[in-house]
């Protein structure tokens, strides 16, 4: 028996837990402008398709007309031949935690929808990432000053935080992903290193193991999701790179560099300058070339400086998804062919711009994506060998662009 005066500590056995709080908040970076802005074409079934260009039209001008009749050719086309690109996401319950799980009186939040609306918006992030990035899949680099000897690695871009999650697996290769292979999982035994913590201010990475657990690890390497290495869509900084492609380029069978404008896109530098005169700029390029630039996609934390730069004079404009369900907040600038809505988004690199005329951009899969992967009906399985249920979704798609030269892309 306690002595003394009754404590919460002595009355634990009897006092009720409280759960009042009126919402159940997830941690997920939300908002995807540039996915909620393409535009869907959800019949990409075949096995390709083919996205054509006409870069030339055909020469034999002159003012002498035996010359003009000599110089004739003929158009000059090429065929991007689209393929698609899996992305997948599984979780699982098991039977206990899907019967505790489920009604008010007993949790706060019912455990299936929380488990698979968080796989849901896991697969969705998965997308937007790539939505920006070249196809290889990194979504980081090591800033090449940390120590492989210790379990932390520091990136080179803190905004590329963003892109990670605690728990998620994660591999080291000495190339971006567009060449090369991953480096070896060494005597890794669940694949490679998984996350335990995050530092989302300084851009740090915690993970279960030092990093030189990975043969060859070099605090110089690239960062990617485990199993993504050269596997994934190709963003806007595959079609649209910041570097014009030199020969030999093959970005789905065609060689850009014979015209590299109007293949892959007008690029800019803006080296440090003013980021609204940068847009304009750029914009203004792209114009040059046959291009109405409408949109410009930009990291969360450079349009920030953009709004402080422009001041009491920013002027912002409401726009909705493809699909009229989501609503984004757009800083208006004035580009060459009238206002360019800029949107501010989490998985842009920062210091990278992109500006689109968006009719030439689409989304392409086969039936929709995300989804759930439930052709034999239900949305999730029973399994085998457990007393658990697991449930699949997926994505068969790619993002195509039939105009790459309406376009332009550049670093602040």
């Amino acid at each position: 028996m306690a002595t003394g005066d009754a404590t919460v500590t002595t009355l634990s056995n009897i006092l009720k837990t409280k759960y009042d709080q009126k919402k159940f908040y997830q941690f997920a970076y939300m908002k995807a402008p540039l996915m909620g802005r393409l535009r869907n074409d959800e019949k990409f079934g075949g096995n390709n398709a083919r996205i054509t260009v006409r870069y030339a039209v055909p020469q034999g001008g002159s003012c002498t007309f035996a010359t003009a009749q000599g110089n004739k050719t003929t158009s000059s086309d090429v065929g991007f031949l689209l393929t698609r690109k899996k992305d997948y996401h599984l979780s699982g319950i098991t039977g206990e935690g899907l019967d505790a799980g489920d009604g008010d009186e007993n949790t706060i939040y019912n455990a299936l929808k929380g488990e698979m609306d968080g796989s849901l918006r896991n697969l969705t992030r998965s997308m937007a990432i790539q939505g920006y990035r070249n196809g290889g899949g990194a979504r980081a680099k090591g800033d090449g000053a940390y120590s492989v000897a210790a379990a932390v690695i520091t990136i080179q871009t803190p905004a590329d935080i963003t892109n990670f999650e605690v728990q998620m697996f994660i591999q080291l290769g000495s190339t971006d992903g567009t060449s090369g292979s991953v480096r070896s999982a060494g005597g890794i035994s669940h694949g490679e290193l998984r996350i335990t913590a995050l530092n989302r201010i300084a851009g740090t990475i915690t993970c279960s193991g030092n990093i030189n657990t990975i043969t060859s690890a070099a605090n110089t390497d690239y960062i990617f999701r485990d199993g993504d290495f050269g596997a994934c869509g190709s963003g806007l900084l595959g079609w649209l790179p910041t570097t014009a492609p030199t020969g030999g380029d093959n970005w789905y069978g065609v060689d850009r560099s014979v015209d590299t404008v109007r293949l892959a896109g007008t690029t800019y530098a803006g080296n440090g300058g003013n980021k609204e005169e940068t847009l304009i700029d750029a914009a203004a390029l792209a114009s040059r070339e046959g291009g109405s630039i409408d949109s410009a996609f930009v990291n969360t934390l450079d349009r920030a400086d953009l709004v402080k730069s422009l001041g009491t004079k920013a002027v912002y404009e409401p726009v909705k998804s493809t699909d009229g369900v989501i609503g984004y907040k757009t800083l208006i600038i004035e580009g060459e062919d009238g206002p360019i809505k800029v949107f501010a988004d989490v998985n842009c690199p920062r210091g990278n711009f992109f500006l689109l005329q968006e009719d030439t951009w689409v989304k392409k899969s086969a039936k929709a994506a995300p989804r759930y992967l439930k052709a034999d009906g239900p949305e999730f399985l029973r399994e085998a060998s457990a007393d658990g249920y697991e449930w699949r979704l997926g994505a068969y798609w790619n993002i195509g662009c039939e105009a790459p030269g309406f376009n332009a892309s550049g670093t602040f």
